[in-house]
């Protein structure tokens, strides 16, 4: 999954600056001490759509297809990891009610340094 959001080009810049970016925003996760398995697997399957669907600004996915993607079958589990990736600067969430349009998420790739709690 990683090789394939890393292999697609930027609508918006080069795929050298697109897998630089990317590379700088798992690196700050992999540092995060307070960053998890589920942590991961939420962000990468974000990732993973954001690539897929060359979005620069807000995502548009559904609760359902991040939980199946993910694995997470707890709607409890999904809920809690996504507001810590929100609390922690990583991801911003707008909810949708839309049966059809899912969920927005904006993916911060200039976490702040200060923000990251590093081992």
């Amino acid at each position: 999954m990683i090789l394939r959001i890393l292999k697609n080009l930027n609508p918006n810049g080069s795929s050298m600056e697109r897998c630089e970016k990317i590379g700088n925003f798992l690196g700050k996760l992999a540092k995060d001490q307070r960053i998890g398995v589920y942590h991961l697997v939420m962000m990468l399957a974000i990732l993973n759509k954001w690539q897929y669907r060359g979005t620069a600004g807000v995502l548009m996915m559904s609760r359902r297809t991040l939980m199946q993607v993910t694995k997470i079958r707890s709607i409890a589990t999904y809920h809690k990891y996504l507001k810590e990736l929100q609390e922690f600067g990583y991801v911003e969430y707008f909810a949708s009610y839309h049966p059809r349009l899912g969920s927005g998420f904006f993916i911060n790739f200039e976490v702040n340094k200060d923000m990251v709690t590093e081992v």
